[in-house]
């Protein structure tokens, strides 16, 4: 298994990766097959690409559903409004709005949350609160390449490593939650603009 580990390390420039065969113990050649994830505006075929496999998640048999959003929040009541105002705004855009409690597909929920990142062009991220498992999915959506939107009620939620990124600030009462849906469904159309254009 290390030599095949070594040659495959030579042949993966090549899109070349040694295998055994489905039913038998031959080893086989065969072309490397990548599905593109990334919602990237451009792809630069001069620079490197990163090709990794996930130790912690399951990589899904499914593929990246343009008109999905996916929204990233605590699982508390207090949000529920926050919620139902980017559904509002999704639906506006003509797009599709799944938080991962909306979802039950594995037996492991970090599994279905990272299933719906993967198949969303775009993920909406509330850091209002700091909440720890809103940076981890922010973390996964950044490294799948997705569009994030990141939203908060508070500036100083936003740590360090994430304040040189956009964020729309938001007030939790009726008029801030209008402004909100309307800012969110500008820019979700910005992006479907920028998504069609790459495709």
């Amino acid at each position: 298994n290390l030599a095949i580990a070594r040659v495959n390390r030579l042949l993966r420039p090549c899109n070349l990766i040694l295998g055994e065969g489905e039913y038998t113990a031959e080893v086989l050649l065969r072309n490397i097959q990548y599905d593109f994830i990334s919602i990237s505006r451009e792809v630069d075929k001069t620079k490197h690409a990163i090709t990794f496999l996930p130790s912690v998640f399951k990589v899904p048999e499914k593929s990246v559903d343009k008109n999905l959003v996916s929204v990233m929040m605590p699982f508390a009541m207090e949000f529920d409004e926050v919620f139902k105002t980017l559904e509002r705004a999704c639906e506006k855009a003509n797009m599709n709005c799944l938080r991962a409690d909306n979802t039950w597909v594995n037996s492991v929920i970090m599994q279905d949350i990272f299933e719906l990142i993967y198949c969303s062009s775009i993920v909406i991220v509330d850091f209002s609160g700091k909440n720890s498992n809103v940076f981890y999915e922010v973390g996964i959506a950044h490294t799948l390449g997705k569009e994030v939107i990141p939203i908060t009620q508070h500036i100083d939620d936003i740590p360090f490593d994430l304040g040189h990124h956009r964020v729309l600030k938001y007030v939790k009462n009726k008029e801030g939650l209008n402004k909100l849906e309307k800012d969110i469904k500008n820019r979700l159309n910005t992006l479907k603009q920028l998504i069609l254009c790459n495709n």
